[in-house]
């Protein structure tokens, strides 16, 4: 299939349980989750493995050709192996705590992110306690709420780029339920997200009525 693109036409893979995160006004590019980010010239393969932060416009030069790797920063506390999954929680909270206390709600996103790829690799594992993934994903979902939350109170206007661009990745990836929570979370907090022809749009409502 590659042959048949024009000449000079880069591919942008994204591997599975894998965000590639835009910052569209600060032109920040981070690679979040378990695998990384291939960018494919004829002749040339660069990977970007997660944890990489780099720029808009290096992600551009590797597309044109450019040589290179960015040097990438160290995992996070929730991708470490040997841990159980109640430590795996704890550091999923304290890294989306950190996150929103910053506040920097495209790291909060992340941990959501990094979290729902941990609990599918746990849920995978048929020895693993199912409740214990449960409960993992009760937590999930209480975090993504709490992203709704701070998307309301925050400046929207700074914090929708890269909400709209993780739920564009976790919809390209196919995991719709977590996508669904997301634009559900962003609801509560009084922004609602339609997808149309052209992309997603959003408006600021009212929350809706407690029940």
């Amino acid at each position: 299939m590659e042959r048949e693109l024009p000449p000079g036409t880069a591919v942008l893979g994204v591997d599975e349980h894998t965000a590639l995160v835009i910052d569209l006004e600060t032109e920040a590019v981070e690679v979040a989750g378990r695998g990384g980010v291939t960018v494919r010239l004829p002749g040339s393969v660069t990977v970007l493995p997660a944890g990489t932060r780099t720029g808009l416009a290096e992600l551009r030069r590797l597309a044109e050709g450019g040589a290179g790797t960015p040097v990438p920063a160290p995992p996070p506390a929730v991708q470490q192996a040997g841990v159980t999954l109640e430590e795996t929680m704890s550091a999923a909270e304290r890294a989306f705590a950190a996150a929103v206390a910053a506040p920097d709600l495209a790291a909060a996103a992340r941990a959501v992110l990094e979290l729902e790829a941990e609990i599918v690799s746990w849920a995978a594992d048929t020895e693993e306690d199912a409740g214990g993934v449960d409960q993992a994903r009760e937590l999930m979902r209480l975090l993504i709420a709490r992203l709704g939350e701070q998307a309301a109170t925050a400046g929207v206007h700074t914090v929708m780029g890269p909400l709209l661009a993780l739920r564009g990745e976790l919809r390209a990836q196919g995991r719709y339920e977590v996508a669904d929570a997301l634009r559900e979370a962003l609801l509560e907090g009084g922004v609602l997200v339609e997808d149309t022809p052209d992309g997603p749009r959003w408006t600021v409502v009212p929350p809706p009525r407690p029940r």
